[in-house]
């Protein structure tokens, strides 16, 4: 986002999902699953999830409520999550560019809030682990933050709905 008046459809949808977020109306249901991703935690409800195993590690989980014997190869499984994790990298340099830009506010997770695998993830989450470091270092940080809407976003996000 070098200016927030050119946007892109998906930064678009960033700002609406914040601001709905905030204001605790209905969310834009296309960023509710990546959204929810970078949130953390496992819920047979998710379609996929960030895990934070260590503090500079990442591992994409997908879900598969019918477990191991309804895997897809791993090629197509891959593919997949490639494309999972593209939008999440722009999702998470969208949100790095608000934060920066005064935007919004940010407030750090409790490191107590951190998440643990469920004792059947294996049978039921597949995990994917490419990530390379320019991918994780913008993924990590929105992981561990909580994301409030400044006056200087809603003045903006008035903008776009006239």
């Amino acid at each position: 986002m070098s200016h927030l008046h050119v946007l892109t459809p998906l930064q678009k949808q960033i700002i609406n999902y914040i601001i709905a977020e905030n204001e605790e109306t209905e969310s834009p249901n296309t960023l509710a699953d990546y959204m929810s991703a970078i949130e953390g935690g496992f819920n047979p409800h998710k379609k996929f999830t960030l895990y934070l195993p260590a503090a500079n590690k990442l591992v994409l989980y997908e879900y598969n409520k019918k477990g191991t014997t309804d895997w897809c190869p791993r090629s197509e499984f891959y593919a997949e999550c490639e494309t999972i994790k593209k939008t999440l990298v722009k999702i998470a340099e969208s949100i790095i560019y608000l934060c920066q830009d005064d935007y919004v506010r940010v407030f750090f997770r409790n490191p107590k809030e951190k998440t643990w695998l469920p004792q059947d993830y294996q049978e039921h989450w597949r995990a994917y682990e490419m990530f390379m470091k320019g991918e994780v270092e913008p993924l990590l940080y929105v992981c561990s933050i909580r994301i409030v809407p400044k006056l200087k976003l809603y003045k903006f996000w008035e903008t776009l709905h006239r």
